[in-house]
């Protein structure tokens, strides 16, 4: 678990990235279709692509995106979701913000 801090009300940028290691391939049928950020249970947004977004069939990368977050309470456990059209849903390992006054 990784654990960053914020203060409350202050903005500040989430960026997450599908494929960190490996590439991701962009064909029509097989694609990151969605990118998700929850805080526990609670949505805080969504992001969804479509094929072609990458540079099209044959052609692979990354599919990211940046949330702005402000952070409400003393804590958030933030984790990501990315769905792909062949393989279906990915999460990572929850993130721990710790939210100082």
């Amino acid at each position: 678990m990784i654990s960053h801090k914020s203060g409350k009300g202050e903005k500040f940028p989430v960026r997450v990235v599908m494929g960190k290691e490996y590439t991701h391939p962009d064909d029509p049928d097989h694609f990151i279709e969605s990118i998700r950020l929850f805080d526990g249970e609670k949505l805080l947004g969504e992001v969804t692509f479509t094929a072609g977004m990458l540079g099209g069939e044959g052609c692979k990368g990354h599919a990211e995106v940046t949330f702005n977050v402000v952070p409400m309470g003393k804590k958030m456990n933030l984790v990501a979701q990315a769905y792909c059209t062949k393989h279906g849903l990915w999460e990572n390992e929850p993130v721990t913000v710790e939210v100082t006054e």
